[in-house]
């Protein structure tokens, strides 16, 4: 059926006088060099609260001042000027504190600095990496065939302006054995749907208007996980602390249809000889469900015919259609189909 119709901050320690080659500023004189530091400390995981060894800690803007922890999450780095200091710490597979709320960050990619006053005689400084989370996931396919280049996409859960939104994290292909996987996620809430996918032609392909009411094809359709069309039904997947969460497919072939809707547009319902693309508007078309989400599929505005046409499996859907002008300070609106 068809329905017609978006650091950690430190206590600062002064430096004795002449501590480590230090000096201190007399009256008339300028300050001598700052003196040098050895700072130790340690990393520590922080699910486990255990140390974490082989991370690496640096400081900021100084490429050869940093070292690994050894087996005990321990680190020594000496020579370090007294005063502010920028620290950074990583690992493969664990994440620091990201930039904001809700920042999606991979691993591999440090957070803010910690920002630490150096300072002869300062206690340990203790850094702490969180574990990355992963999602993986094995596509089969009703026919038996490989799940080769199915297309997976992932959304996570976030707020804006006090509203629920499911935002594009990533997106993957399944490899030769229908494996995909997302990793170094941080700890949230994901969902996961696969892309249409044809079973010989591109899921792209449309037809002649002229031909579409005899023309079936066969294809997998979008699919949410475990086993949903439309983002209200997705399983919600909650990651935290290092998890491997499993989302496993099963796409049945079933036929699609080509779908044909007349667009009809205010004040033209009866002239659409009199379509304002002539005005030089631009057109979009998408494929939503029944709660207003759009869906992976595609949509193509016919500007000759003033039409929609789109390739779909059974189901219900809108199709909604913008149009833009495609002149400076340009307006958007939505036309409903006919």
């Amino acid at each position: 059926m068809l329905a017609l119709l978006a650091a950690l901050p430190l206590s600062a320690q002064n430096t004795d006088a002449g501590s480590n080659g230090g000096q201190t500023a007399t009256p008339g004189m300028s300050a001598g060099p700052l003196a040098l530091v050895t700072v130790h400390g340690v990393v520590m995981n922080g699910a486990t609260g255990s140390p974490l060894a082989r991370a690496l800690v640096r400081i900021e803007g100084d490429a050869e001042a940093g070292t690994l922890t050894d087996n005990d999450g321990r680190f020594e780095i000496a020579g370090v000027p007294s005063g502010a200091q920028a620290f950074q710490v990583t690992k493969p597979g664990f994440l620091d504190r990201p930039y904001a709320a809700g920042t999606v960050v991979m691993d591999d990619v440090a957070g803010p600095p910690h920002n630490v006053m150096v300072a002869a005689n300062m206690p340990d400084l203790v850094l702490t990496l969180t574990p990355t989370n992963a999602i993986r996931g094995q596509v089969e396919l009703s026919t038996g065939d490989a799940a080769q280049g199915i297309g997976v996409t992932l959304l996570k859960r976030g707020v804006q302006d006090g509203r629920v939104v499911w935002q594009m994290t990533s997106s993957a292909k399944t490899n030769s054995e229908g494996v995909y996987r997302f990793a170094g996620l941080s700890e949230g809430e994901y969902a996961v749907y696969t892309d249409p996918a044809m079973d010989n032609d591109p899921a792209t392909s449309l037809i002649d208007a002229s031909s579409v009411a005899s023309v079936t094809r066969s294809g997998f359709a979008s699919q949410f996980y475990p086993d949903a069309r439309e983002l209200t039904a997705a399983g919600r997947i909650r990651v935290a602390g290092g998890e491997q969460a499993q989302a496993n497919f099963t796409l049945v072939l079933e036929p699609f249809h080509t779908v044909t809707a007349n667009v009809a547009f205010p004040g033209n319902r009866r002239t659409p000889d009199a379509a304002p693309e002539r005005a030089g508007m631009g057109y979009t078309a998408l494929v939503l469900d029944a709660q207003g989400h759009q869906l992976p599929y595609t949509a193509q505005y016919n500007q000759a015919t003033h039409s929609v046409q789109a390739l779909l499996p059974d189901g219900n859907y809108s199709l909604l259609v913008t149009a833009a002008s495609t002149r400076p300070a340009s307006r958007m609106s939505g036309f409903p189909l006919a």
